[in-house]
């Protein structure tokens, strides 16, 4: 190791590791020396690392517990709320689903009884040479009922 002294007669500023100023030297590369950093003399304080890293920081495990228990409680009652809320959405738009059936088994009755009159002109039209020809006479005794499989499809 290399005092302070040493420097100073070589002409080096020993606090700075810097060339004197008043250096009779030649401050060229080859003459200039720089002091090394090193701890202090006696060396560094001690870190008291036990004060900063205690293991009484943070809550406890039972503190953590409880909060995720209580944060997945929380969720729970969130989704079976977001979950009832749904339920009810859904109940509402199928009773006006509902509501809405005779209004659109009206017009699909309308338009049925439209095209039977047009095909019944048609056949009139079409027969007009036959005799004994009645375009209103049943061809058979049963009922005529209306299609609902489109209607019930679009409420479910």
């Amino acid at each position: 190791s290399l005092g302070s002294k040493s420097f100073r007669s070589s002409g080096i500023n020993a606090e700075y590791g810097e060339p004197n100023s008043n250096s009779t030297h030649n401050n060229t590369m080859n003459n200039s020396r720089y002091l090394q950093d090193g701890p202090p003399e006696g060396g560094y304080q001690k870190v008291n690392y036990k004060k900063m890293i205690s293991p009484n920081k943070g809550p406890s495990g039972r503190v953590l517990l409880g909060i995720c228990v209580g944060m997945s409680v929380v969720g729970y009652f969130e989704v079976m709320r977001m979950r009832a809320k749904r339920v009810k959405d859904a109940q509402e738009k199928r009773i006006a689903r509902m509501n809405l059936v005779p209004y659109l088994q009206a017009e699909s009755d309308r338009r049925y009884v439209i095209e039977l009159k047009r095909q019944k002109e048609y056949e009139a039209k079409v027969m007009a040479g036959v005799k004994d020809f009645d375009p209103n006479e049943k061809y058979y005794e049963s009922r005529w009922v209306p299609n609902m499989q489109p209607l019930l499809s679009y409420l479910y």
